[in-house]
């Protein structure tokens, strides 16, 4: 299946914990991240159809979604809905699609107990950013896609039939501005 990405990372939250988010998105924008923020996007938001758009946004727009856990965002509408289009996704693909991090313990629907998270409680968002920065570099490294410069998934990394599957057909990660690059062998392929 071809995604079309738009952002590296969606963020969902409760509305009362907008402070802490709003300098998170902001630290990570700086950090030339493309981030989904309500605030970032209000011009594009402005007459569209949220239950549709936000869906669409969390479950197929985004490399990546960080759920900011609270008793707020448990008791919340619109997190709800996020977070069932952020499920739908990580069922579908069976990997690690939502990063949690947790303001306090509340229970989320979905959420298991197993699921490691961060927690938030003594950490500002500055070193909640620059400390984990470098896992979520990684993973995006790691991955077997890449978006090209019109935020389109190109690359679902399939070796030969035959070949070694460690022989470049990867996508590399440019880490200066967090943007894939056309790698080797099958990238820039689009698969459906």
């Amino acid at each position: 299946m071809t995604r079309v990405v738009e952002f590296e990372i969606a963020l969902s939250f409760a509305g009362e914990d907008r402070g802490y988010v709003d300098q998170v998105a902001n630290i990570l924008r700086d950090s030339g991240v493309k981030v989904f923020y309500d605030l970032f996007e209000e011009a594009n938001l402005w007459g569209k159809n949220l239950y549709d758009h936000l869906s669409d946004i969390y479950q197929n727009k985004a490399l990546y979604t960080i759920m900011f856990i609270s008793e707020h965002y448990a008791r919340k509408m619109w997190p709800s809905h996020e977070r069932q289009a952020m499920q739908a996704r990580a069922f579908q693909e069976h990997q690690e699609y939502i990063l949690p991090a947790r303001f306090d313990g509340t229970p989320i629907p979905g959420v298991l107990p197993t699921v490691a998270y961060i927690a938030l409680a003594g950490r500002t968002p500055q070193d909640f950013v620059q400390d984990h920065s470098q896992e979520v570099d990684q993973r995006w490294q790691n991955d077997s896609f890449g978006v090209d410069q019109t935020g389109v998934v190109f690359c679902r990394t399939r070796p030969s039939r035959g070949s070694d599957s460690s022989a470049g057909n990867r996508c590399n990660l440019r880490s200066a501005t967090n943007r894939w690059s056309f790698g080797n062998g099958d990238c820039g392929q689009r698969y459906d």
